[in-house]
C-alpha cells in the first residue's frame, strides 16, 4: 500500500519500528499571495504495518507560555 503527503505550513511525523522520520512541509502556505506561482510537491512512499502518523496545526506550537511569554514552538514540542 502507498501512501501520498503535501503539506503546506506544518510537517507529517511518521513513527516507524520506533524510529522517527519527518516528512517536510513546502514552504509556502496555502494563503493567497499577490502575482506569486506556488508550487507544491507531493511526497509518496510506502506503507507499513505499524506505522504511526502524526499530523499538527499551528494552534499548539503558537501557544504563548510560561513567565517569560515566549511562543511553545517546535522545538519545544
Amino acid at each position: 500500500m502507498k501512501g501520498s503527503f503535501c503539506g503546506a505550513g506544518k510537517t507529517l511525523v511518521l513513527i516507524r519500528e520506533g524510529q522517527l522520520v519527518e516528512f517536510k512541509k513546502c514552504s509556502y502556505s496555502i494563503g493567497y499571495w499577490l502575482n506569486c506561482e506556488k508550487e507544491f510537491k507531493t511526497v509518496h512512499f510506502n506503507l507499513h504495518k505499524g506505522d504511526i502518523f502524526y499530523l499538527f496545526s499551528d494552534g499548539y506550537t503558537a501557544q504563548f507560555v510560561g513567565e517569560n511569554v515566549k511562543k511553545f514552538n517546535r522545538q519545544r514540542l
